[in-house]
Formats: C-alpha cells, sequence, structure tokens
C-alpha cells in the first residue's frame, strides 16, 4: 500500500490489533498515536527493507524460527541492540500479522505487518506479557 492509498479492510484490521483496540470502545489518544505510527511504519516498511527476498531465501515461507533470524538480520542492519524474542512475543506478532505461526509467512504483506509488530516490541511500547522487551 502506498502512504496515499486508503487501507484494505485487512490492513485496518491490522491496525486495530497492533493498537489492542476492542470494537466499541472508545479510542484513547494514545491508542490513536500507536496506531498512527504503525501505519506511517507499515506504508513505508518496503521501501526500506526486502521482505520479498526475506520470503525467497526461506523457501516462500517464514514460521516462527525463520521469522527469527528475519529479525535479528534486521537489528543488525538497522545497527539496534539484539532484542531476546520469547515464544510469546512471537506468538503475539504471528497473531498481529493475522497468521498462524503453523502456516507460517507467506505474503510480503505479511512479513511487513509482522515487521512493524516487532518493531512496537521493541518500542517498549507493546509486549505481550511485559511493558518491555529483554535486552541480550
Amino acid at each position: 500500500t502506498s502512504t496515499n492509498a486508503a487501507p484494505s479492510d485487512e490492513e485496518v484490521d491490522f491496525i486495530l490489533r497492533i493498537g489492542r483496540h476492542e470494537l466499541g470502545r472508545p479510542v484513547t489518544t494514545a491508542v490513536l498515536a500507536e496506531m498512527r505510527d504503525s501505519w506511517s511504519a507499515y506504508t513505508t516498511w518496503t521501501h526500506r527493507h526486502d521482505p520479498q527476498a526475506a520470503l525467497k531465501r526461506h523457501g516462500g515461507v517464514l514460521r516462527k524460527n525463520q521469522l527469527k533470524a528475519y529479525l535479528h538480520s534486521l537489528e543488525e542492519g538497522e545497527g539496534l541492540p539484539s532484542v531476546l524474542l520469547a515464544e510469546s512475543h512471537l506468538d503475539w506478532i504471528f497473531k498481529v500479522a493475522g497468521r498462524s505461526p503453523a502456516d507460517g509467512l507467506k505474503e510480503t504483506r505479511d512479513v511487513v505487518m509482522a515487521s512493524v509488530a516487532w518493531a512496537s516490541i521493541c518500542a517498549h511500547r507493546h509486549s505481550p506479557r511485559t511493558r518491555a522487551c529483554a535486552i541480550l
């Protein structure tokens, strides 16, 4: 999706999941800011990274271990500190991306959604069980 295009229904669902918004409940300014930042990251991610190459490297599917390796490569490329991703983090990332870990991520859009969810964890905005990530 380009930055000027309206989001698809699936993309709106993704933004609601990453903001942990529940339908019928008011959206706080903090949640709205989270959604705005996530949408901005989502619409620019493929310009900065090559999620399609990650899919090709891993036979067209990223499961937990492959996703973890891909995210680690992003950390190195961005000069970020290594973040220890627990199983609960990976499960949450798959959930936010709207995919099951068993099926894996098969589309570029899936990888971008998962990457933005990971970036959200690294920014200490969300964690399935805690508010911070453990640094190796």
